[in-house]
């Protein structure tokens, strides 16, 4: 029987099991959901517990829709959300729920943090910029306000690493995740001594540090029952959803970006070494390829204009898809297609939640620009793909300013499914767009690592090079890429004349 990997990836909103063959191909899946619970403004936690039950849950649909003998799976992979804490007591129960990269609680802590030590000196150390929603934050916000928990815990753990305990028993995390704690000094790889001790947070709370593709244990009976897999099948220790995903994306070596487009935007490279930029304007974290680290570039807002735009303003195209059973962002993508490349002179600026990199303005905002009574509503949607390719260009070009070379993009995430979108990105970009055959792929980089950890392949390059498969390639039309050159100076002529002013 040939043998076969099973993936859990804890999302934000549930569970996603995925059983692989040794040649990346999804063999069957299975999803549970759980709750945010939102108890106060900005505050977002989720039950550890609930974790586990929708990962049993999800692993034995994932199996039945496999159709495979559960005897088949050979070995188990872990990725999930990163920035998230979860205290344990010494025997591994949650002594309250687990605070997620959502939550924005911990400002103040962020903001002495900031005048304490300086915004400078951490980037320096850590390759992060100082920010409410990582680990070391949400640490100091629970020593201060839930002294009594924080006093009792045993261990801090990042939430993909409550799962992989709950299989094996084992209190460690994946350097690529403890790089996004704050707490990593990310030269060393191990945790900085000199963080620690400003923040007096005690080592022995932080989980041991292992390589992603390591072995962390065999699956101990009960979760070997419970799940529906073979006892003793080995676990890896994994990594965070995001590094997964670059890695499911085949980013294996300078040259190539991983765009996933969902929510908002982020461009990610892999480097032969840290870089620490003088403007703070990407962040950095281990990688899961060996002697590489990780470049991400994230914006704030992209599909989510889109999705905006749909609920206010495209109630008539959401009637027809609902008749004809047809996507409605494909209906949009037609009527955008319908309008000539540059919208007639209209533009977005996509900073409608503010923007993370380049620029890293809280106060930015959203404009559209260039309006006339001739404009209808097929220019602005024409306008919205347009702005957020440039917005996937100004990451790019960000990246190359560090010295990073970006010669082709592979695209994932729910934007990947639109081809007028990725068209318009090649176009835009001057790069050939790549699309991918399995388009989620953070459990495609969990199985990555894991087949490595069980020397199905001697790598994760000679890994990739097995699993990765491309969907469809969207080379970039000249003519058109000189249009929009033209354009994106004024686009980000825009923000410049903008940024200045405040809106209520």
């Amino acid at each position: 029987m040939l043998p076969h990997i099973l993936t859990l990836d804890l999302g934000t909103a549930g569970c996603k099991v995925v059983v692989f063959s040794i040649k990346g191909e999804m063999i069957g899946s299975g999803y549970d959901s759980y709750p945010l619970c939102q108890q106060h403004a900005g505050w977002v936690e989720q039950d550890p517990k609930a974790w586990w039950a929708s990962s049993i849950r999800a692993s034995r649909e994932a199996l039945r829709n496999s159709k495979i003998d559960s005897s088949a799976i050979k070995v188990i992979g872990v990725t999930g959300q990163m920035s998230g804490i979860v205290p344990l007591d010494k025997k591994g129960s949650p002594l309250r729920p687990s605070i997620i990269w959502m939550d924005r609680r911990a400002v103040s802590q962020a903001e002495r943090l900031r005048k304490h030590l300086g915004g400078k000196y951490l980037y320096e150390i850590t390759g992060h910029r100082i920010d409410p929603a990582f680990f070391a934050v949400k640490a100091m916000w629970i020593k201060e306000n839930e002294p009594e928990i924080f006093k009792r815990t045993h261990i801090f753990l990042m939430p993909k690493d409550y799962l992989r305990f709950r299989l094996t028993g084992l209190f460690a995390t994946d350097h690529g995740d403890a790089s996004g704690s704050m707490l990593l000094d990310l030269r060393k790889k191990d945790w900085s001594s000199k963080l620690l001790a400003e923040l007096d947070i005690p080592l022995e709370k932080l989980p041991l540090l292992k390589s992603p593709n390591e072995i962390a244990g065999d699956i101990s009976a009960e979760a070997s029952r419970l799940l529906g897999v073979p006892i003793n099948t080995p676990v890896t220790v994994g990594s965070g959803d995001a590094i997964c995903a670059t890695l499911g994306a085949g980013v294996s070596e300078e040259g190539i970006c991983h765009d996933v487009t969902g929510t908002s935007t982020i461009a990610s490279v892999c480097a032969d070494e840290p870089v620490i930029d003088r403007k703070m304007r990407v962040i950095t974290n281990c990688y899961g390829v060996e002697g590489k680290w990780l470049i991400e570039a994230p914006s704030s807002t992209s599909g989510a204009i889109l999705n905006w735009f749909k609920d206010c303003f495209a109630g008539e195209e959401a009637s027809i898809a609902n008749e004809t059973g047809r996507d409605v962002f494909e209906l949009l993508s037609e009527e955008a297609s319908h309008v000539k490349p540059g919208a007639d002179g209209l533009m977005l600026l996509p900073y409608f939640q503010g923007e993370r990199s380049p620029i890293w303005d809280p106060e930015a905002r959203g404009v559209i620009a260039g309006l006339t009574l001739a404009h209808t509503k097929s220019h602005a949607i024409r306008g919205i793909f347009e702005s957020t390719s440039y917005l996937l260009r100004d990451l790019i070009e960000t990246i190359e300013d560090l010295g990073i070379s970006v010669r082709e993009v592979r695209a994932t995430g729910g934007g990947s499914k639109s081809r007028f979108w990725l068209q318009t990105k090649a176009d835009v970009t001057g790069r050939n767009i790549k699309s991918l055959k399995v388009r989620e792929t953070s459990p495609l980089g969990a199985m990555i690592l894991a087949s490595c950890a069980v020397h199905y392949y001697r790598d994760t390059k000679e890994a990739i090079e097995n699993v990765l498969k491309v969907d469809e390639v969207f080379e970039p039309d000249r003519s058109l890429h000189d249009l929009y050159s033209q354009n994106f100076s004024t686009y980000k002529e825009i923000y410049q004349r903008m940024k200045g002013i405040r809106f209520g």
